[in-house]
């Protein structure tokens, strides 16, 4: 759990105020993507990244219903 909030504190850190295409190649758009299809979003309507807890507050109500595929 640190190195998860370590990395997602860093990545806020890092990428703020930059456009999406400066960063593609960075984890950012695998943890988005992985995130998405499960119908959880890391930034908020207005391109902002959500806080960490209520990422995973969300990602913790749909636990259950994941597989290794999802």
């Amino acid at each position: 759990m640190k190195t998860i909030i370590a990395r997602f504190t860093e990545l806020k850190e890092n990428v703020a105020g930059t456009s999406e295409s400066e960063f593609d190649d960075l984890d950012y758009n695998k943890v988005d993507i992985a995130l998405k299809s499960v119908g959880i979003s890391i930034k908020d309507a207005s391109g902002q990244f959500r806080d960490l807890d209520d990422v995973f507050l969300e990602l913790s109500e749909k636990w259950d219903t994941l597989d290794r595929n999802s």
